[in-house]
């Protein structure tokens, strides 16, 4: 078999086949001379006052709002969870605060107590990426009522600023010199050129002609027309945190023969096996702990109050900046997802939402291995072998969770845990529902685990986050912003008034059917199955 290498999974739909029916505006040209802007940010009261008792001067402040903003936005928006750790680097910190006169308010807030570090460094290596150190707020100070604070910096580009602040990205966790080595082997752009209204931008990579910055502004145009309940937002957060902790593995319950634990005691993050594991915790009265594709070593009643805890402030913050509307939109470099608020929030709070504002969800079933099985069909899989034959069945039909779920005696639920471990997870990862998944589909594990292993475990994720970024933002989402209808894109899906539901749908199935895309959309239960050419 070939070499894992990523190829163009699209081919050009036709030109008569796009949306001309409302012109999106070209981004304008700003001025690269900085500016003085004020942000206004949502942090909880607590922050706000021990940051104001360090009694600094306005410059030193602004630094140390900005600093805990960037933190506090990058945790939730990468872990859903305001107490993260966010690995930030010194090149990071370099860019972002000039040079080493970050260390004056980060040490001030390190020795406050404000901010926390890991103080875990590992310079990279020629097989392996660097480990910069990561920081987090104190979870002490996250608890209670969260308030609006503004503080003032110079910056470029303007446009955020007139919505709300979206901090620099950091895209290079680590110290290392070997930086360069790293980004070239993780980088697999390949920009896909797509007709809309009878010219051609690139597409796929999130910088094209058109660019992710009126793609911003169109998303938090549509978010602010919305309307949001925090009263109610927080009686649904409330309930769902009260029956946390009935979905964990716990245990002789955990199954996974390998993988890498959070040791929550000690602080510390390593590879260990199952047996390993539990003879540690039955020696010290601790738990092992599996929740989705997380392991944790703990005292299991700390850890559920410590979920229930961090998704109540995770709440109380998205909660909070909606109802101040501040809200966000940013591409992310790494995958070229467009985030914004809410692409994070609880599926409960979602829900609430959706209700309040009539609106319903169009989405791709388990869209990312149908992407992977139009892959592998592309790369002419589809006619070698039967068992890929069958993951392409599954994948197209919207069943890939049912069908496991069945063979496997799992429910859906678990079954689609399963798969996302198998995609997320190392290819060194080992448990017996992998042998499963094996036996039923012997070359579609091999192909993933071979891509892995020439490109790092990350990429297959990261591969398959982004050709989802160019199907539902570069391609579906323009075309339907072009239509003048109201939608607010959410990785694999779309948020649509119900009166729009059926244009939508009509127009993702004419693209899906130009491109050859084989594969089912679900809005309220009912399945829509597009099939070829």
């Amino acid at each position: 078999m070939e070499n894992y290498i990523h190829k163009n999974l699209y081919v050009l739909p036709d030109a008569q086949n796009t949306a001309k029916a409302t012109k999106v505006p070209e981004p304008t040209k700003t001025s690269k001379a900085k500016i003085k802007v004020e942000v206004d940010l949502v942090l909880p009261k607590k922050l706000v006052e021990a940051i104001e008792a360090m009694v600094l001067s306005n410059i030193m402040t602004n630094k140390c709002l900005k600093l805990v903003d960037i933190i506090s936005h990058k945790a939730m928006t990468e872990h859903r969870t305001l107490s993260a750790f966010v690995p930030l680097s010194k090149n990071y910190f370099n860019k972002t605060f000039n040079h080493d006169y970050y260390n004056d308010f980060l040490k001030a807030l390190k020795h406050r107590k404000i901010i926390e570090c890991d103080e875990r460094y590992e310079p990279g290596t020629s097989k392996r990426k660097g480990e910069c150190k990561s920081y987090r707020i104190n979870p002490e100070l996250l608890a209670g009522e969260f308030v609006i604070v503004t503080y003032k910096e110079k910056r470029k580009d303007s446009i955020n600023a007139s919505w709300n602040h979206l901090p620099q990205r950091d895209d290079s966790n680590t110290d290392s010199n070997n930086d360069k080595e790293i980004e070239d082997s993780n980088s697999y752009s390949s920009p896909v050129p797509i007709p809309i209204s009878g010219r051609f931008f690139k597409g796929g990579d999130g910088k094209g002609l058109f660019g992710s910055r009126i793609y911003e502004e169109m998303v938090i145009k549509d978010l602010c027309v919305l309307s949001y309940q925090p009263e109610r937002i927080m009686a649904i957060a409330k309930q769902h945190a009260a029956g946390m902790g009935a979905d964990l593995l716990v245990d002789e319950d955990v199954l996974t023969w390998s993988f890498e634990v959070v040791n929550n005691i000690t602080g510390t993050e390593y590879f260990t096996t199952r047996e390993k594991a539990l003879d540690l915790c039955r020696s010290r009265q601790l738990s092992l702990i599996q929740d989705k594709r997380k392991f944790y070593i703990d005292d299991l009643d700390s850890l559920i109050n410590e979920k229930q805890m961090g998704f109540l402030d995770c709440c109380k913050w998205q909660t909070a900046m909606l109802e101040n509307r501040m809200f966000y939109a940013d591409r992310n470099e790494t995958n070229n997802r467009l985030d914004h608020n809410l692409t994070g929030i609880s599926r409960h709070v979602l829900k609430t939402i959706k209700e309040d504002n009539d609106l319903v969800e169009i989405d791709l079933k388990n869209s990312q291995f149908a992407i992977h099985a139009f892959w592998m069909k592309r790369e002419g899989l589809y006619e070698l072998y039967q068992d890929v034959r069958k993951y392409y069945q599954f994948c197209a039909s919207g069943m890939l969770y049912d069908e496991i779920g069945k063979r496997l005696n799992l429910d859906r639920k678990d079954a689609k845990d399963l798969m996302m471990a198998l995609a997320f997870a190392s290819f060194k990862y080992h448990s017996p529902q992998k042998e499963w998944l094996k036996e039923m589909f012997p070359n579609v594990v091999n192909h993933i685990d071979g891509f892995k292993r020439t490109n790092g475990s990350e990429a297959f994720a990261v591969e398959l986050q982004k050709q989802e970024s160019n199907i539902f933002i570069d391609n579906l989402y323009r075309s339907i912003k072009e239509l003048g209808i109201f939608c607010l894109p959410k990785h694999d899906s779309f948020l649509v008034k119900r009166q729009d539901a059926g244009v939508v749908i009509d127009l993702l199935q004419a693209f899906f059917q130009s491109i050859g895309f084989e594969c089912a959309l679900d809005i309220e239960g009912k399945k829509y199955v597009v099939h070829g050419k």
